[in-house]
């Protein structure tokens, strides 16, 4: 008989305890007395770390997700308030450069309706409503104050040497418009730089002057009626004993009716560019009078009547004389008068 084969031996359970002691490593050190359960896997990480894959990919993008609406919503919200800043900021500086010009100051706007009512025309306009009486002119009887102000007499010429600088067309007053435009072409706008000027004006136009003809012809047409064609005889004598009167175009000057001066000369003052002056106003103002009016042409005529004819009337003969018959009237008159050995009585 084939004897039996003995069984294989099994593993002793002692050796098996032995080998599993001799595997397992004692902590050393620092490290605990107490050995810790190795890991035994649990149903959930075996299925957690079958589905990693899904799962954790599942989260990452779900974190991704959540981390990347976080940051819209703060990139949302933060830039808002930073944008807001920066554009506050921005716009403080533009008004803060731009405030002179878009958004004057009180101190500005002041400044600009104190230069707005500081224009020429309302200047001159107010100015002229100061100097005109109870009508929309500055009447000559209306000028006494003017004068005053300005440091001559009210009886001299100033008046006039404004009234023709300013073009006045006559009736003896000087009108808005003319005021206006007189006062704009000489640079004046007040009563002191008027002043200043007043001198050279009344200068510019004094007999020997390239204005004076001009002025006198002025004169006469400032002064007469406005539908007439004469002077009165008394208001002629009264222009021709200032007009021809050196003196008067200096703002010192003082009328003879002023100065208190009654005193007659014995002999007739004769002035070098008028020599007719005194004796023809005597002549004028004799009994009866020689006429009531001065025309135009007489008043004309006088000028180049003095510049032409001497005071002895030499070679002036009334029969072939191209003067006005007043002048002849006058020679005549004279001639008696030196004849007689009379003197002219003429106030200075």
């Amino acid at each position: 008989m084939p004897p039996k084969k003995r069984p294989a031996a099994q593993p002793d359970s002692r050796v098996t305890r032995s080998s599993t002691k001799k595997t397992t490593q004692r902590p050393t050190g620092a490290q605990s007395n107490t050995l810790a359960p190795p890991p035994q896997p649990s149903s959930a990480s075996m299925s957690a770390s079958t589905g990693r894959n899904a799962t954790g990919s599942r989260k990452r993008k779900q974190a991704v997700i959540d981390l990347i609406s976080s940051g819209d919503s703060e990139a949302e919200s933060e830039p808002d308030s930073a944008t807001m800043g920066n554009s506050h900021s921005r716009h403080r500086k533009r008004r803060q450069h731009e405030s002179p010009a878009t958004k004057p100051t009180k101190k500005s706007a002041k400044k600009a309706r104190t230069a707005r009512a500081l224009s020429p025309d309302t200047v001159l306009t107010h100015w002229f409503d100061e100097l005109k009486g109870d009508t929309d002119e500055i009447m000559i009887t209306d000028s006494v104050s003017w004068m005053e102000s300005l440091g001559v007499s009210p009886e001299g010429i100033a008046f006039w040497v404004i009234a023709y600088w300013c073009g006045a067309k006559g009736r003896g007053a000087i009108e808005l418009k003319e005021f206006m435009d007189g006062m704009k072409a000489l640079g004046i706008d007040t009563n002191d730089s008027l002043r200043r000027e007043l001198p050279a004006l009344l200068r510019d136009v004094a007999p020997g002057s390239d204005q004076f003809q001009k002025f006198y012809w002025f004169c006469y047409e400032f002064f007469k009626a406005a539908d007439a064609k004469y002077l009165p005889l008394d208001m002629a004598c009264a222009m021709f004993t200032v007009l021809l009167d050196e003196r008067s175009y200096t703002t010192k000057w003082t009328p003879p009716a002023e100065s208190g001066n009654t005193l007659k000369a014995r002999k007739s003052i004769i002035c070098e560019k008028f020599p007719h002056k005194h004796a023809f106003i005597e002549f004028l103002g004799s009994t009866p009078p020689p006429t009531k009016v001065i025309t135009k042409d007489q008043y004309r005529q006088f000028i180049p009547f003095n510049e032409q004819v001497d005071t002895d009337f030499n070679g002036y003969t009334i029969e072939t004389s191209v003067w006005p018959s007043l002048f002849d009237q006058f020679v005549t008159w004279s001639k008696e008068k030196q004849s007689k050995g009379e003197d002219s009585m003429d106030q200075s």
